[in-house]
């Protein structure tokens, strides 16, 4: 019986972890769908600290997915900075601008996260919530299928990148996408959908890196647990691999223009979880 429960919690973890993996990516909103899939399983709030550690496989994936263009980004920031003579190169330059915005950009969420994170969990979590929220992902992306969009990343302004950024704030809400709403505040600005996406979850690392730091001791508390660790790691790793592969296939999504789905898809969801939020799991 003992061996059952704990396959039945492996089994759950790793639903959780898939959730996560293509929630993060896809512009569903992973937030939303762990919200709910934690209602349909009987996770319980305790296991906050594991739906941290998911965002941190999450985190480690987008990071080595992007790690060839960061490492430019990182070593162009500091050449620009610090070897004047660097400072015309077409690269460095660009690279250097690219940081700058993705800082820009960073500021706006990560102000908000500090300072709304818990009372966004305490009052807007039920699934009735998370299913108007994502409605109004349904209709962010909707909208930004109909906006032409031919502005590159390079040609961003810094005004640019605080709009996205002011975008990426209504992320925190669970149920709105954080990539979606960033495509939305994207396309308002005229830049192309690929470019926009590509921005979008560079401009996650720092604030998931942040969330995943101020956990540090929950996490390592959590993995002392005998009982929890197997569980945690299996789904750790199920959640890299699933956020990486959806990465990649999101990104050749973006480029065909197929954004109609996912705002379909969210609409169906939002309304069912209403429905389900108002009746079974008040």
């Amino acid at each position: 019986m003992i061996i059952i429960n704990k396959l039945i919690l492996i089994i759950k973890y790793i639903i959780v972890a898939l959730v996560q993996g293509i929630g993060e990516i896809l512009p569903i909103s992973s937030s939303g769908h762990m919200i709910i899939i934690q209602n349909i399983l009987g996770l319980n709030a305790s296991d906050l600290t594991f739906e941290i550690f998911l965002h941190f496989a999450s985190l480690l994936a987008i990071i080595i997915f992007f790690f060839k263009k960061l490492w430019k980004m990182f070593i162009s920031f500091f050449l620009y900075i610090f070897k004047k003579d660097t400072r015309e190169n077409k690269e460095v330059k660009r690279n250097y601008k690219l940081t700058i915005n993705l800082i820009i950009a960073t500021i706006p969420a990560g102000i908000i996260g500090l300072l709304f994170n818990d009372l966004i969990g305490e009052y807007l979590s039920s699934m009735w919530t998370v299913g108007i929220f994502l409605l109004l992902t349904s209709a962010m992306l909707f909208i930004s299928t109909k906006i032409n969009r031919n502005k590159s990343i390079d040609e961003m302004s810094y005004f640019d990148a605080l709009f996205i950024g002011l975008f990426q704030c209504v992320g925190v809400l669970p149920g709105v996408s954080r990539s979606g709403s960033c495509l939305t505040g994207g396309s308002l600005r005229k830049v192309n959908q690929s470019d926009a996406a590509e921005f979008a979850f560079i401009m996650a690392i720092p604030i998931m890196l942040g969330s995943a730091v101020f956990s540090l001791d929950e996490i390592g508390v959590a993995l002392q647990n005998k009982d929890l660790f197997i569980p945690y790691i299996i789904a750790f790793i199920v959640t890299f691999v699933t956020t990486y592969f959806a990465l990649k296939v999101f990104l050749k999504i973006v480029r065909k223009q197929k954004l109609t789905t996912f705002s379909i898809y969210c609409l169906i969801m939002g309304v069912v979880t209403i429905i389900l939020g108002l009746t079974l799991y008040k």
